[in-house]
C-alpha cells in the first residue's frame, strides 16, 4: 500500500487503557497503511502502558515510549521527534480514525505542496461509543482556516485529525513545551507563517468526549487567558489591534453536570435510551443534585408524550449506520 510517502502516526497516551485498543485498531485497519505508530505514554497511572506494550507485541510497527509526567506540548514534541517520516498524522488515544483517513490526507498533501497541514471534519462520540453528532462544518480553504485561527479558534483544525509535514513542524520549532492546553492553536499560528492550513470535506475522525477530557474540566477563564497570551503577539505582529471576541472551552462543571448536559442532548436528538444511560452516570456522581432529578423528570415527560422517539421512516440514521457511512 506504500505507493506514496510513508506515514508516521503519533498518539499521546495518558490513562486511556479502556479506549486505546480501539484507537490502535482504527489505525492498523487503514486503507493506506502507516509505516509506524508511535505511542508516548505520559506516566499513566492506569494500565495504559501495559496495554500499549501488549499491542506492540502483535505488530512491529507499533513503537512504545514512556516518560515522566509533563505537558501535552512536551509529549507531542517527544513522540514526533521519536518518529521517522515526513508525513505525520496525529491522533488522540481515545479517538477513532475512519478507515480511509490516511489515504485521503496523503493524496491531498502530495497534490498541495503549499499546504503544511491538513485536518478534516469530525463526529463526536461519548465514552460509551455512541455518536453525538457531526461537528458543524469546518472551513476547508486556507483563507477561511486562517481567518478562524486568528480569532482564536484552535479547533478550526481538530488536533486529532491533523496530518502535517515534519519539515514544517521542525521549521517553526514544534509545539510549545510549556503548554498543556491550546498547544495546537499556538502551533497552527506559527505554521501559518510558512504555509497553508486546510481541512478536507470528509469526516476523518470520531472524537470521544468524556468528563476526563481536558476540554471538559479546564476552567473557561484559564483557557481564555491562555488563548489571549498566545494570540495577542500574533495579532500585534499582523497589525490587528482588537482581540476577537470568541470564547474557547466550556463552563467549569462537575462530572454530574456534564452527564446531565449529555443526557439532555441525547434526549433532544431522539435517543432516550442513551440519554437514560447518561442520566444514571449523573446520578452515580451526585445523587443529591437537584439538576440531576430535574433532568430525570424531563426525560420521563418526553418518554410519556412520545416526543423523544424518532418517528418511523425518519431520515435520521441510527448510530451504527452513521459510524459506517
Amino acid at each position: 500500500m506504500h505507493s506514496h510517502d510513508p506515514i508516521s502516526v503519533c498518539i499521546p497516551v495518558y490513562n486511556v487503557a479502556r479506549y486505546l485498543p480501539a484507537c490502535i485498531e482504527s489505525i492498523l485497519l487503514q486503507t493506506q497503511q502507516p509505516e509506524e505508530v508511535v505511542l508516548m505514554d505520559d506516566a499513566s497511572t492506569d494500565q495504559s502502558l501495559a496495554v500499549a506494550r501488549r499491542l506492540a507485541r502483535f505488530d512491529k510497527r507499533i513503537k512504545v515510549f514512556s516518560k515522566e509526567r509533563t505537558t501535552l506540548g512536551d509529549t507531542r514534541n517527544r513522540m514526533i521527534r521519536s518518529s521517522l517520516y515526513e508525513l505525520i498524522a496525529m491522533l488522540d488515544s481515545d479517538d477513532i480514525a475512519v478507515p480511509d483517513r490516511l489515504a485521503k490526507q496523503m493524496v491531498f498533501m502530495n497534490s498541495h505542496q503549499n499546504c503544511v497541514g491538513v485536518g478534516g471534519q469530525v463526529h463526536f462520540m461519548d465514552e460509551f461509543g455512541h455518536l453525538f453528532y457531526q461537528h458543524p462544518w469546518q472551513p476547508q480553504d486556507p483563507t477561511s482556516v486562517e481567518r478562524q485561527l486568528l480569532q482564536g479558534r484552535g479547533s478550526t483544525i481538530w488536533q486529532s485529525s491533523l496530518m502535517m509535514r515534519r519539515s514544517a513542524f521542525e521549521k517553526v520549532g514544534g509545539y510549545n513545551p510549556s503548554l498543556n492546553c491550546s498547544e495546537d492553536l499556538d502551533l497552527f499560528l506559527r505554521l501559518l507563517d510558512i504555509g497553508e492550513l486546510c481541512n478536507l470535506p470528509d469526516v476523518l475522525v470520531e472524537i470521544r468526549r468524556h468528563p476526563q477530557s481536558i476540554s471538559a474540566i479546564d476552567e473557561r477563564g484559564e483557557i481564555r487567558a491562555r488563548r489571549d497570551r498566545i494570540l495577542m503577539p500574533v495579532l500585534k505582529k499582523r497589525g490587528i489591534t482588537d482581540l476577537p471576541q470568541y470564547e474557547l472551552g466550556v463552563d467549569p462543571a462537575s462530572h454530574s453536570a456534564w452527564y446531565v448536559r449529555s443526557a439532555l442532548g441525547y434526549l433532544d436528538a431522539g435517543s432516550p435510551r442513551v440519554a437514560f444511560i447518561h442520566w444514571l452516570c449523573a446520578l452515580k456522581e451526585n445523587p443529591l443534585n437537584a439538576d440531576v432529578w430535574r433532568a430525570l423528570a424531563r426525560i420521563m415527560r418526553r418518554l410519556v408524550t412520545g416526543k423523544a422517539w424518532v418517528p418511523k421512516g425518519s431520515a435520521q440514521k441510527d448510530e451504527r449506520s452513521i459510524r459506517h457511512a
